[in-house]
């Protein structure tokens, strides 16, 4: 079956990619132009990114997941390498 919408999203495939831009129509006619598939999956603003069928996620959760599981990983968590 088809893999679930977050994992499609946002999975390490060089193949795919999520962008936001201010104008989906231009980007997306750009895209099918120069062969590309593309298409609207959401809309982006707020604090909170909502995926249909899952839970609401705090940006400034992701936020910090993304940006700190390196140092955790590395040490303490403090940024400082042990």
């Amino acid at each position: 079956g088809a893999p679930a919408l977050h994992a499609w999203a946002f999975g390490e495939d060089q193949g795919c990619y999520v962008l936001t831009t201010p104008n989906s129509a231009a980007l997306i006619a750009r895209a099918h132009k120069i062969g590309l598939k593309a298409g609207l999956i959401g809309r982006t603003g707020g604090a909170e990114l909502t995926l249909p069928g899952t839970s609401t996620i705090s940006l400034t959760r992701l936020r910090t997941a993304h940006e700190g599981w390196f140092p955790t990983y590395m040490g303490d968590g403090d940024g400082e390498t042990r």
